[in-house]
């Protein structure tokens, strides 16, 4: 499925050019001489069309690294959308919003690129402020029973939450979850309006939550990796 499109296109102009010399030996043209001048050709038409040689090679780096496939959702170069197609020249994506994405693959190849679905899980981490004489032991079960009783979040890693800081405003707590890609999304549309109303349940002042934020964590929190998830294997 991912290689289809290369595949096919090599096979395709390797079947017209074997055409095309065929049909000139047929009418009697000397293809050793032609075999010359399409060098000479070859020469100044990829002197002049570089940039389309780059996304070529960028195009058969791609297949052969393979950093995405079709159908996984990756953002690279200020771009974000699903891998539709990974074709010689260009890779087309649809955006979130059904937009048409046209990306030249050299400009793939040459940036940082983030794949949103590779991996096994995907981090789910949540902000709670409570007052700061909260019973930090009864807010932990309470969250703790609430994600394990989502079939969205992974049982492995083990949902955790933990204390972050106090601060002036009461006491902030960490709820971080691991979800599959395929459930991260209606996951997070959920996750702070389920913490607010499974606290307010409880009927307890003190844990009566203040603020409620879903966060991502920076690359440099050491907690990160506490706990990930499985890697995606080849």
């Amino acid at each position: 499925m991912t290689v289809r499109p290369v595949l096919a296109a090599m096979v395709r102009y390797s079947v017209l050019i074997l055409v095309f010399i065929a049909a000139l030996s047929q009418i009697g043209v000397q293809t050793a001489s032609l075999f010359a001048v399409l060098g000479a050709a070859g020469l100044a038409i990829g002197l002049a069309l570089q940039g389309t040689l780059s996304n070529i090679a960028a195009g058969l780096m791609l297949l052969w690294l393979r950093p995405f496939r079709v159908g996984d959702f990756i953002e690279v170069n200020g771009m974000a959308g699903t891998v539709r197609e990974i074709g010689l020249f260009v890779c087309n994506l649809e955006t979130f919003d059904g937009l048409f994405l046209f990306a030249p693959n050299s400009t793939i190849w040459n940036q940082a690129l983030r794949n949103h679905t590779r991996n096994a899980g995907r981090l789910v981490s949540v902000d709670i402020t409570v007052p700061a004489k909260a019973d930090i032991g009864r807010m932990r079960d309470i969250l703790s029973a609430m994600a394990k009783r989502d079939q969205r979040v992974l049982k492995t890693p083990q949902p955790s939450v933990f204390v972050e800081s106090l601060t002036g405003a009461g006491l902030l707590l960490n709820m971080r979850l691991w979800a599959k890609h395929e459930n991260i999304g209606e996951l997070q549309r959920v996750i702070v309006e389920a913490a607010k109303t499974e606290l307010e349940s409880a009927g307890i002042e003190t844990l009566q939550p203040q603020q409620v934020v879903r966060v991502i964590p920076p690359d440099s929190d050491p907690s990160r990796l506490l706990s990930t998830a499985e890697p995606y294997i080849e």
